[in-house]
């Protein structure tokens, strides 16, 4: 899964891979985020297509992210954690 994240005009480029190392992506850098492009679903030959784009709040609401799955759960919380 690949994120560009932009917040405040920056943009950060975010990559959990799978070669059996997992790169730790905060869930509240991505809550705060301008905009999202969430690409996968998966890495590799099942990877690459965008997901999901927008918002967080309008990527938690995409049946197929994986990253709006979790992210559902972080804004459904008060403390974002």
């Amino acid at each position: 899964m690949v994120f560009f994240i932009v917040r405040n005009g920056i943009v950060k480029l975010a990559v959990a891979l799978a070669l059996g190392a997992v790169v730790p992506i905060s869930l509240i850098v991505i809550k705060v985020a301008d905009y999202i492009v969430d690409l996968g679903p998966e890495s590799g030959d099942g990877g690459g297509d965008v997901v999901a784009k927008g918002t967080p709040e309008e990527v938690s609401t995409v049946k197929g992210s994986h990253t709006g799955k979790y992210l559902r759960k972080v804004l459904a919380t008060k403390t974002g954690a």
